[in-house]
């Protein structure tokens, strides 16, 4: 979240592709808390692809996928998906 703000895009791609590792490695860590996080981690990396390359349905299908998920974090991600076409 800290790199996105800072538009620190390839360090954000970077970030979420050693979290995902990690959670597929990580056998402690719960299953429902293991989806919610990689639901965000997913989710996190189609906010930047929106920033990189911004498309107006993409959009809308994220902001849908996001909403019905109980994805990690819920709230920031809706404020950044409708952030974007704002000038971002």
């Amino acid at each position: 979240m800290n790199y996105f703000e800072l538009n620190y895009i390839e360090q954000s791609y970077s970030l979420i592709d050693t979290y995902k590792h990690m959670l597929a490695k990580d056998r402690k860590l719960v299953q429902n808390r293991k989806d919610r996080y990689s639901a965000f981690v997913n989710s996190c990396n189609g906010v930047l692809d929106l920033k990189v390359n911004y498309d107006e349905t993409e959009k809308g299908l994220l902001k849908k996928n996001v909403e019905a998920s109980s994805v990690f974090m819920k709230h920031w991600l809706l404020e950044k998906i409708d952030e974007m076409g704002n000038g971002n």
